[in-house]
């Protein structure tokens, strides 16, 4: 039986709906309804410890041997919930809205932040996302794939801040560059001649839809 199976009991077991499930554990219902259907479902530390609470059981019973998985201290801490923020971390398909604003259905999972990190970055809690980079017009430092955090509190742009923005149905990440006339650069940090920084006026910018500021990329070792 997959995780979503066992899932998909413990609802029926007591009579929710997968609406009902997802406003327990705080993700959107859709998400739900992957993870029950999709045998393959990448569930992350944080949405199992929800459904656990929702469910009122132990880890092994939605995920056999999980705690094995990784080390006992981690585990305490991730399970008690001491000293982490949870960040929404959303899906790489249009996962903002017109509006320029987080769709719930987009969400993915949660991503675990130490709050003791978060105060020393100066960094809210409230009105942090987790999104995926795709392409690599912004390497060396942002690699197509990477992981973003972006503070969507910082929606005015600031001279040699990157920025997440949305073009149409597409989320992009670039640099933005005042120039000595009042303009915006909106450049890239590739070097290639492939790509070409675009100057934006001053009145211009005000009609660009920006999501946040990134102010991390997080990367593993």
């Amino acid at each position: 039986m997959s995780i979503g199976e066992r899932i998909r009991a413990l609802r029926k077991e007591r009579g929710w709906t997968q609406r009902e499930l997802a406003s327990r554990i705080s993700i959107s219902r859709g998400r739900v309804g992957q993870i029950e259907k999709d045998p393959t479902a990448d569930v992350k530390a944080p949405t199992l410890l929800s459904l656990a609470k929702a469910f009122n059981c132990h880890l092994s019973e939605l995920e056999p041997g999980y705690r094995n998985t990784i080390s006992e201290g981690t585990f305490n801490q991730i399970a008690e919930g001491d000293g982490y923020y949870y960040v929404p971390l959303y899906s790489d398909r249009l996962p903002w809205s017109t509006q320029a604003e987080p769709e719930d259905e987009a969400i993915q999972d949660h991503m675990p932040f130490p709050t003791a990190w978060l105060a020393m970055n100066n960094l809210p809690s409230d009105g942090l996302v987790v999104a995926y980079a795709t392409g690599d017009g912004m390497a060396p430092k942002i690699d197509n794939g990477s992981t973003l955090l972006v503070d969507t509190n910082q929606k005015q742009p600031a001279n040699g801040r990157v920025y997440a923005f949305r073009v149409d149905d597409e989320l992009q990440v670039k640099r933005f560059v005042k120039t000595s006339v009042g303009a915006w650069k909106i450049q890239f940090d590739n070097a290639s001649p492939a790509y070409k920084d675009e100057i934006i006026s001053p009145e211009d910018i005000e009609k660009i839809n920006i999501i946040g500021r990134v102010v991390s990329v997080i990367c593993q070792i």
